[in-house]
């Protein structure tokens, strides 16, 4: 029987009188592309940062069968990015190189190399004077220049075009194809996720109330999954 690569089994997070996720159980699985699907305060993002060990939660989360993290590269992106606004686009993605200990060199080809498929101009430019969608794709696109085990994305096309949103894609996909690093992300895009993820779960009310694969997007209604189900 093959352990998948994480695994939540019965996960419960409560923040005072609010259940945040309850009874969460789901699998991922190495080399594959995951989204978290659901409306605002519907668990997501709690559920990485559970993920993450950010919080106190009740239940298990394994990483090929053990609950022990030792060993496991995890890259995380939030959804609100806050960064030393004094600094340019590069002299961020090197602070953050160096604080990793990772090869300089390395780090910044990779680093160029996605900067020029997302039409990314802006690395000689302070944090403060990026927009919004510059800010997001910086912040990718040190990401995705790290070969991690598994990277966690909320909302990564948050403030993005549909065209840079379809680049973004391209390149998730590439690092998959290039690196088998496991990805999940957490988006209120359904067409961008069905474009992207192997896999989707769809969360409401802290409770996972479906899945899908592939073959199943297109027959699926969003209004019909959330409005019928009465947690």
């Amino acid at each position: 029987m093959n352990v998948p690569f994480l695994r939540l089994i019965d996960v419960s997070k409560r923040y005072r009188n609010v259940e945040a996720l309850r009874d969460v159980n789901l699998s991922i699985e190495r080399k594959h592309i995951y989204g978290l699907i659901g409306p605002n305060g519907a668990g997501k993002t709690t559920l990485m940062k559970v993920i993450l060990a950010y919080v106190q939660y009740k239940g298990r989360v394994e990483f090929d069968g053990k609950t022990d993290r030792t060993g496991i590269s995890i890259n995380y992106i939030p959804e609100v990015i806050n960064f030393y606004d004094y600094l340019t686009g590069e002299q961020a993605v090197k602070l953050i190189t160096y604080l990793q200990g990772r090869d300089m060199k390395q780090m910044l080809a990779a680093f160029y190399s996605y900067a020029k498929r997302l039409d990314y101009r802006d690395h000689d430019k302070l944090i403060r004077e990026h927009s919004k969608g510059n800010l997001r794709k910086l912040m990718l696109l040190q990401s995705m220049a790290v070969a991690n085990d598994i990277m966690l994305l909320d909302e990564p096309f948050s403030g993005l075009d549909p065209m840079t949103v379809d680049k973004v894609i391209d390149c998730l996909l590439s690092i998959k194809a290039e690196t088998g690093c496991t990805i999940l992300i957490n988006t209120h895009l359904f067409d961008a996720a069905k474009k992207l993820c192997d896999d989707l779960y769809f969360i409401k009310g802290g409770r996972i109330i479906g899945e899908a694969r592939r073959p199943e997007y297109e027959s699926i209604s969003l209004a019909e999954m959330f409005d019928n189900d009465n947690g």
